[in-house]
């Protein structure tokens, strides 16, 4: 489940999952393809559902930031 793949997290890291709540390359639930991976990406911490979402996030990090809540992003 998405809650026990969030719950592997550190709880620093999970508190920042929880907030985001979706991938922003692929729009799903973080946690539902496993434990999100963090990204460092225009200074600042991004999770990403998997480790194939990774290329394009940083590829065109502007476009998929503007999809996350400032406040979720850190």
């Amino acid at each position: 489940t998405t809650a026990e793949a969030l719950s592997k997290l550190p709880s620093a890291d999970r508190a920042l999952a929880e907030r985001q709540k979706v991938c922003p390359v692929t729009d799903m639930a973080l946690g539902s393809m496993g434990i999100p991976i963090k990204v460092r990406v225009v200074g600042r911490h991004v999770f990403i559902c998997c480790e194939g979402c990774r290329k394009s996030l940083l590829a065109e990090p502007a476009k998929y930031l503007a999809k996350l809540p400032q406040e979720a992003i850190q």
